[in-house]
This record gives structure tokens, C-alpha cells and sequence, in this order.
């Protein structure tokens, strides 16, 4: 298991006025978290959506409980801590999954995200569970993710979810 850097006490956060006040030269970019192998829980439920195309999807907040040994320590600890020098818990970062569009061709995936939360395809009694069903049981639900990088299209690298897997 990577190391977890320790939090610091937190500070208020500032207003908008001061955010605003920073000198340019102090503005940069945020570190995000490290590639690797997160073990993350399901914050409430679905966010429903629609893409340029007009395709509905859902996507879910994840949030960071542990990163796993393939996460590099420093790197992970530069990207907990806040240019004022205080550093969050691991626990204080969320990651958006990836998208799960709702087409006949799609819905694969998002059963395969549901079962990597445990979630069954049936009820206890054998009788099917539909998928709109199963998105109810997704608050709190764990699973391990791959965080991978990408560009930007404005610039700036961002931290993405590229595949999940249950808990072992």
C-alpha cells in the first residue's frame, strides 16, 4: 500500500474576492493524482446528464479511500497539497467515472461497472434486477479503479478513470 500523507488542519477556505486577488504569477495549474490502482466509494447517487449529441449517460462521483501499491508516494502527496502549503486527506478527493451512455450498445458497460460494485444482476429470490433498479443500490458501494492521465483540451493534464475492477 502506497504511503498516506498526513493531513494538516484546514484553513478556511477563501472567498471569491480573494481567489480572485492572487497574483498571476502565484496561479498554477493543479497537480492531479498519480496513475495507478485506487480502491473508491460511490458517492450518492448517478448523475444523470446529456452529451453535445444529445445522448443521456451517467456518470458517478468516486471518492479516493486508499491508493494501492502501483501509486507513486510523492507524486501522490504533491497532489494532496494545496498551494497555501496545507495537505488533504486522501479521502477529500473525488474523481468523476467514466461516462455510461444509455444505448442498447452501451448498457454492457455499465452492468460491468455495477457488478464490479457487487452488485447482482438478480434478486435474492432468482428473479431479474433491472439496471435502473440496480443504480439505486450504488450509494457507498466500493470498488478499485485504474486512474490514468490525459490532456486537456485546454491544456493541463487530468486525471481520469480508465477501467474498473471488483475488490479483491
Amino acid at each position: 500500500m502506497a504511503r498516506q500523507p498526513q493531513a494538516t488542519v484546514r484553513q478556511p477556505t477563501p472567498s471569491f474576492q480573494d481567489i480572485m486577488d492572487t497574483p498571476m504569477s502565484d496561479i498554477t495549474p493543479p497537480v492531479p493524482i498519480p496513475a495507478g490502482s485506487y480502491i473508491v466509494m460511490v458517492v450518492g447517487h448517478a448523475n444523470e446528464d446529456t452529451a453535445s449529441t444529445g445522448t443521456k449517460y451517467y456518470v458517478f462521483t468516486l471518492q479516493l479511500q486508499e491508493a494501492l501499491e502501483d501509486v507513486d508516494g510523492e507524486a501522490l502527496e504533491k497532489s494532496l497539497t494545496g498551494m497555501d502549503g496545507t495537505v488533504k486527506r486522501l479521502q477529500d478527493k473525488t474523481i468523476q467515472s467514466d461516462r455510461y451512455y444509455q444505448t442498447d450498445a452501451s448498457l454492457f458497460r455499465l452492468k460491468k461497472f455495477l457488478n464490479d460494485l457487487g452488485i447482482e444482476d438478480t434478486h435474492d429470490d432468482g428473479s431479474p434486477k433491472g439496471a435502473k433498479e440496480a443504480l439505486m443500490e450504488v450509494p457507498g458501494r466500493q470498488c478499485m479503479v485504474t486512474v490514468t492521465h490525459r490532456q486537456g483540451n485546454s491544456g493541463g493534464i487530468f486525471a481520469n478513470v480508465s477501467s474498473t475492477s471488483p475488490l479483491k
